[in-house]
């Protein structure tokens, strides 16, 4: 079976011009989270290649295994016996699990560096690409830098990078352009903008903060409309309610109600370490 990476990468190179919508690769949106969690009833293969690694994803972390005995005693047990820990590894964050075996040592190293191969996170045509590889993010603007970094596994002269800013403290490296003196700023900016979800995945509404402002909504398809779109329709703005002053923007539907509820979540001690 071929990663799902590979499949999606021929996707981007024959897609052509799209509406601009953030698609999630190897990424879980924040508003699924909670509900791909419940739906789970047991370990889950994520990731396959040639009979010798396999990614499972069971109970918030990731199972990276090296054979298909080893692989399907995983999914049987639930179990890795022998095994070393990489905290925060994982492409959004999770903690990772490598089979290990003390006389054969070469296997941890192999199944590290094959894990450590860039994963595309999420995308938005023509305008932002966010690849992970280890605990380097790493953007991209146009595909054909993009299409260079996947051949040859090295970043072009002009780049740039952004120590301990991406979201769990990785270092960022990014495109510029000398032709485009502000090229890499506006991409970096882009990147650190993208909305951040501040309610518990498995709340009962839905609260982003983007640009400054808050986002309120009561269901999970609405939620996950505003994370690709970063609009919310049919809404009402309501002027410094936000803990800080901020505008507030509330999904008409139970609009009564959303505001209430804002207003119990989001104190304003909370909202100022936001």
């Amino acid at each position: 079976m071929l990663r799902p990476l590979t499949c999606i990468t021929m996707l981007l190179l024959v897609a052509g011009c799209t509406a601009p919508q953030i698609h999630f690769v190897y990424e879980i949106p924040g508003s699924e989270r909670c509900h791909r969690q419940a739906a789970r009833q047991g370990p889950r293969l994520i990731d396959e290649q040639d009979d010798s690694y396999f990614v499972w994803a069971w109970q918030g972390r990731l199972y990276v295994l090296g054979s298909p005995q080893s692989s399907r005693a995983f999914a049987d047990s639930k179990e890795l016996t022998q095994w070393q820990l990489e905290e925060g590894l994982g492409p959004h964050g999770v903690d990772v699990l490598f089979e290990s075996v003390p006389d054969k040592p070469e296997l941890f190293e192999r199944l590290r560096q094959q894990f450590n191969e860039p994963q595309l996170l999420r995308y938005r045509y023509d305008d932002l690409y966010v690849w992970k590889s280890g605990r380097v993010i790493t953007l991209f603007g146009d595909l054909a830098t993009q299409e260079h970094y996947l051949a040859f596994r090295e970043f072009p002269p002009e780049r740039e990078s952004a120590y301990g800013v991406g979201p769990q403290g990785e270092n960022v490296v990014y495109q510029v352009k000398m032709s485009k003196p502000d090229y890499g700023k506006f991409l970096l900016q882009r990147f650190l903008e993208l909305p951040e979800l501040i309610s518990e995945p498995c709340a009962d509404v839905f609260i982003w903060k983007y640009l400054g402002r808050y986002y309120v909504m009561a269901s999970q398809q609405s939620s996950l409309r505003f994370e690709k779109e970063l609009e919310l329709r049919n809404s009402r703005a309501f002027l410094g309610l936000g803990p800080g002053g901020e505008t507030v923007v509330i999904e008409d539907q139970k609009s009564d109600w959303l505001r209430q509820r804002f207003l119990q979540l989001i104190t304003p001690q909370q909202g100022g370490e936001q």
